[in-house]
């Protein structure tokens, strides 16, 4: 995918938590909604970190302290980020290069119409509880939908919003 480099900016203090160690690229892609942020950590020991084990036997990949609150596909970004397409396609969920598990995504706040266009585009439906706005996929994405879907995520405000991710056909 090609992408347009708007400005290339490191982050301390607060947003650092939110990134966690590194520099954030905001990239805008001309076909698509405004710009998002991608995050580009420096290479770190979660990268080649053995997984753990969790109650039901699955394996559980090192999470970024960027992707805290995404327990599920924070475990694929983390891969990503780490430039190791192989090693998110070894994540619970994933079958045969497909990552079958489904997402749903929970924000605290009314999305934007371009961000609630972005998630459609990827095959999300929308159904809201009170005021919050529940995104859920149960169809197969694949690893670039994915890397979308971690761009879409990486947005501050988009991130900020977030109260939960789960997956939904994962056993």
């Amino acid at each position: 995918m090609k992408h347009h480099l708007l400005a290339r900016v490191c982050f301390f203090g607060a947003v650092v938590i939110l990134f966690g160690a590194g520099c954030q690229r905001l990239v805008s892609n001309p076909k698509s909604s405004p710009a998002v942020s991608e995050t580009r950590p420096a290479k770190s020991a979660l990268c080649t970190a053995n997984p753990t084990e969790n109650a039901t036997g699955a394996r559980v990949y090192p999470i970024a302290p960027a992707y805290s609150r995404l327990p599920h596909l924070g475990q694929i970004f983390t891969a990503i980020d780490c430039g190791n397409r192989e090693r998110a396609q070894q994540v619970f969920g994933f079958v045969n290069g497909i990552y079958t598990a489904g997402a749903r995504l929970s924000f605290k706040t009314e999305l934007t119409a371009a961000t609630a266009d972005a998630l459609s585009t990827l095959g999300f439906t929308k159904t809201s509880k009170g005021k919050t706005e529940i995104w859920t996929h149960a169809s197969p994405l694949t690893l670039d939908a994915l890397e979308t879907l971690k761009r879409l995520l990486a947005n501050p405000q988009v991130y900020a919003s977030l109260e939960s991710e789960d997956c939904i056909l994962c056993g």
